[in-house]
């Protein structure tokens, strides 16, 4: 299964989704930590390179590299993401 390779949220969409689902108490303590523009606008960039990679896995029919790669790769930036 392919990823996908567009990523259209910005930062304000970022801001609103942290402020949705981080700033609840029950999940302040399970939050990852609040990035900056800056911050998020690299892992922006970051995980749309490595949904590529993790696609050239998959084309190359390396499953277990892809399936490696998005568990210690994509997940946590998509965790930090909010996505």
């Amino acid at each position: 299964m392919k990823a996908k390779l567009q990523f259209t949220m910005d930062y304000k969409e970022y801001m609103d989704r942290y402020s949705m689902f981080c700033l609840d108490e029950e999940m302040a303590e399970q939050a990852p930590p609040l990035m900056t523009e800056e911050e998020f606008e690299e892992k922006k960039l970051l995980i749309i390179d490595c949904y590529r990679t993790y696609n050239d896995f998959i084309s190359e029919g390396k499953e277990h590299e892809a399936s490696m790669y998005m568990i210690n790769m994509i997940a946590p930036l998509e965790e930090m993401l909010l996505l």
